[in-house]
């Protein structure tokens, strides 16, 4: 993953959900509210 997308530093979090949807929820709430994020990306799935 770039550490860099135009000239500007990029910070990844990765939070597992555990395939929860409550929990799902909250950490978006946490990532929207605390964490400021300016993009979200997934669900991602494995196995």
């Amino acid at each position: 993953m770039p550490k860099s997308i135009g000239g500007k530093s990029v910070e990844y979090i990765v939070l597992d959900d555990a395939s929860d949807p409550t929990n799902a929820r909250k950490l978006v709430e946490r990532l929207v509210t605390e964490d400021k994020v300016d993009l979200l990306m997934g669900p991602s799935i494995s196995p």
